[in-house]
């Protein structure tokens, strides 16, 4: 059956792959800025090079927002594929994620979605024909990619931690997977960083290339391969920045250290008409001056000890490499179940605290979001904001201009063209037609001519022919919003600036981050009704009349819940359930020598599937049959 495997795990894998591939013999590979995208890209990188000899070649970072259309296009002829990214787009011939939902690849050639805590365990364990990475790393980049800390007695020190010591007393394992939490902390902390070294074999000169990119291209598909390269990094690589090399991880932590007692009193100044945010500064003559002239400062976070929810502003002063990390609030506020934090760019985030039990089970972060957006549905239909606006936010944006510097003479991003339009907003452009506004059917020729023009090349009457076309606002949150029961992000605020007009009529104001804050306050309001409801023993339901397309954002699938909530996830008899799983920790056990970890692979599997092992042993089934059958055939 060996000699086969290959094959048969191709048609589960992805369909047709070697058909794809084939004439292709170097690759360039796109993925999400964090671990779970490294080790994704590292992933693919070993697979394509091990089965089917193709090389990589180059390498990009990509993020949702302005750096989503800021990436580079890429070389001619080489096999493009994006990793751990839910956006598509036509130039990629392949694509993995594991979020819920993706849009822009209709005309992707190959594609593995599957919702799952990770999407190296994905293209590790299904789409490769053998496991590319240790189960045990796999398990590390789940934990923090779905921030499944409390099952595994994770605190915030281990997660915020950037020394890794060996530890006498832990076992081998233990040290590696506590190794894999330094890793990741180094891979943020720098992950903005452009550096210029030779790799660590010394084959390769990096010159003024992306700290991740060059750690893409330099490491091999382990945790301790990642963490070898990160600390040649931090030896010997120089930056272009003041400091000139990468801070050590000593000053990391002591940055970090104060930024969290900073943050336990962060106020906040709010700089020009677009809501630029900034932490108080008393030496900071700017900052001296807005208090001279009346203007109160704010507290940035403030802790409601009743509801146990924290409310932040911003992420206070960040500029220090390693200073900012997304889990001081709760390091701060221990005893915190939820945090709602407005990022003035246009994101309102709402998670539960991941170092606690979930005890109120029923409180659904993502039903709550869209409970929110429906009371401003008629307001954000009325406000239509126009493509000009739209092209300008995506493609003139700070990750634009910043790439632009850093790239040099000749730089063009892929930007935000008529396949991005197509895929996004397709169904919902007006255009004013005898007074009215009129939904389109189909985007004109001339239209698409403008949408594949840069922004910045686009003439004054070409900006004025994109602003005869709209789009509600409603759909460009609800499009670019998304969450589930433990964590959810309202994204889009920041559109409003370009239609001031009905911004002001509507809520008296010419700042969009005074809407965000209203509708932070609104989804505080909501979940503590919810939360006193629950507390007396009362039922709370959930109504809305808007849905979220956008991608979902990582959660612990199972974190702490039984058998029975499995069940109950699928409305099917817990029977069934029991039955599954027994199957799956038997079929996990010839993967791993570890109890635990089967079981746990087993639920997440069967929580994504009731039916998940049935299936498994029907394809199983199948592939022995059609070998024999095959074998068969030879043999005559």
């Amino acid at each position: 059956m060996l000699k086969y495997s290959g094959f048969v795990n191709e048609e589960v894998g992805i369909r047709n792959l070697k058909s794809i591939v084939d004439g292709y013999t170097k690759m360039e590979i796109w993925f999400h800025k964090d671990l779970d995208g490294v080790c994704s890209a590292l992933a693919f990188k070993s697979f394509f090079k091990t089965y089917y000899g193709i090389d990589l070649v180059d390498c990009h970072i990509i993020q949702y927002g302005g750096l989503e259309f800021a990436v580079k296009s890429g070389q001619e002829g080489t096999l493009k594929l994006l990793c751990d990214f839910a956006h598509g787009k036509p130039m990629f011939q392949i694509q993995s994620d594991h979020h819920d939902t993706q849009v822009g690849a209709d005309d992707t050639k190959a594609k593995y979605f599957k919702p799952a805590r990770s999407n190296v365990e994905t293209i590790s364990g299904e789409i490769s024909y053998s496991d590319v990475f240790d189960p045990n790393d796999i398990e590390l980049v789940k934990t923090i990619d779905s921030a499944n800390f409390l099952s595994n007695g994770i605190t915030p020190e281990d997660v915020q931690n950037s020394i890794f010591k060996y530890k006498r007393e832990l076992s081998g394992k233990k040290n590696r997977f506590m190794m894999g939490f330094v890793v990741n902390r180094l891979l943020l902390a720098y992950k903005n960083k452009r550096i210029t070294c030779k790799s660590l074999d010394g084959k390769t000169n990096h010159i003024n290339r992306n700290f991740l990119e060059c750690l893409t291209m330099d490491s091999n598909p382990s945790l301790y391969s990642m963490f070898n390269n990160i600390r040649h990094y931090i030896n010997v690589a120089k930056t272009k920045d003041r400091l000139g090399v990468l801070a050590k991880p000593e000053a990391l932590m002591s940055n970090l250290t104060d930024y969290i007692n900073k943050m336990k009193d962060y106020r906040f100044v709010e700089i020009g008409d677009e809501g630029e945010v900034q932490a108080y500064d008393p030496e900071n003559w700017r900052h001296r001056s807005i208090v001279n002239s009346g203007s109160k400062i704010p507290k940035g976070v403030h802790f409601d000890k009743e509801s146990k929810i924290i409310s932040q502003y911003g992420g206070g002063s960040m500029y220090k490499p390693g200073s900012y990390d997304r889990y001081v609030p709760f390091k701060n506020n221990p005893e915190a179940n939820f945090i709602c934090i407005v990022w003035p760019m246009g994101l309102i985030q709402v998670s539960c605290n991941p170092f606690k039990e979930k005890k109120l089970k029923d409180i659904n972060l993502g039903e709550i979001a869209k409970e929110v957006i429906s009371k401003y549905k008629n307001d954000f239909e009325k406000i239509l904001i126009s493509l000009e606006g739209v092209k300008r936010e995506l493609e003139y944006s700070q990750d634009w201009k910043k790439m632009s510097k850093e790239e040099g003479p000749g730089y063009s991003g892929v930007g935000f063209r008529t396949t991005d339009l197509k895929a996004f907003y397709a169904d919902c452009i007006y255009k004013e037609v005898d007074g009215k506004m009129v939904k389109i059917d189909k985007i004109p020729n001339d239209l698409e001519d403008h949408m594949n023009m840069d922004y910045e090349n686009l003439t004054g009457t070409q900006r004025t022919f994109l602003k005869q076309f709209k789009i509600p606002l409603i759909e460009l949150i609800n499009r670019n919003s998304g969450g589930h029961p433990s964590i959810t992000n309202i994204s889009g605020f920041n559109f409003l600036k370009y239609n001031k007009v009905d911004l002001k009529e509507l809520y008296d104001t010419e700042k969009y981050t005074d809407v965000m804050k209203k509708a932070a306050r609104d989804f505080i309001n909501a979940l503590k009704e919810k939360i006193k409801k629950l507390e007396s023993g009362e039922k709370i339901e959930y109504n809305y009349n808007v849905e979220f397309s956008g991608q979902d954002t990582n959660e612990s699938f199972m974190n702490d819940e039984t058998i029975k909530d499995i069940a109950d996830h699928h409305k099917i008899e817990l029977s069934k359930i029991k039955d599954q799983l027994n199957k799956g920790i038997e079929v996990e056990l010839k993967k791993v020598d570890n109890v635990d970890l089967a079981e746990e692979v087993a639920m997440d599997n069967v929580w994504e599937d009731p039916n998940y092992y049935d299936v498994l042993e029907e394809i199983s089934q199948f592939s022995e049959k059609f070998i024999l059958t095959f074998e068969k055939f030879k043999s005559k």
